[in-house]
């Protein structure tokens, strides 16, 4: 431990707190770090005062601001969607891609599909469900035909698992 001249008491206290090293870490841990390397009369106090006559600098904190409340669980409402237009075919014969997408978290789910029939999609929507959970609610653009011969789909694999 090195005892400190008078004279050089400021320098250390300017190094303590103001280099990237010293770094504004507080009176304890200031402390800490000068004894643990110097020594000088009354240590204690006059890091205490340098730490305490530090601005706060109002500009650049930031204003408080309303922020958007969840207003359902997750993945409780969710939207389905196909991608259009014609996609490329991948290397496993997959054409078409559905997109989920949970309504209170904003989570999208792109699934590669081999064709849009409502059997082909109950299955991925059943593993889906299976690993996020079953919604409340299911939105999707699509003709209403469609929706009822996926809800039948879906249905029938849940019914048809029950049963066996």
């Amino acid at each position: 431990m090195l005892v400190v001249p008078a004279a050089y008491e400021g320098e250390i206290l300017r190094c303590a707190h103001k280099t990237p090293l010293g770094g504004h870490a507080g009176i304890k841990r200031t402390l800490q770090h000068v004894e643990s390397e110097f020594f000088f009369p009354k240590m204690r106090a006059k890091i205490t005062q340098c730490q305490m006559v530090r601005e706060i600098k109002l500009k650049d904190r930031q204003p408080l601001q309303m922020i958007q409340v969840i207003e359902h669980y997750p993945f409780q409402h969710i939207t389905l969607d196909f991608l259009g237009g014609p996609l490329p075919t991948t290397s496993k014969g997959n054409k078409q891609v559905l997109t989920i997408v949970c309504n209170a978290t904003g989570w999208v789910e792109a699934i590669l599909l081999r064709n849009c029939k409502a059997q082909t999609v109950a299955d991925v929507l059943i593993r889906f469900f299976c690993e996020k959970g079953f919604p409340n609610r299911i939105m999707s653009d699509n003709a209403a035909s469609f929706k009822g011969e996926l809800m039948t789909a879906v249905w029938e694999r849940l019914c048809r698992d029950q049963c066996d």
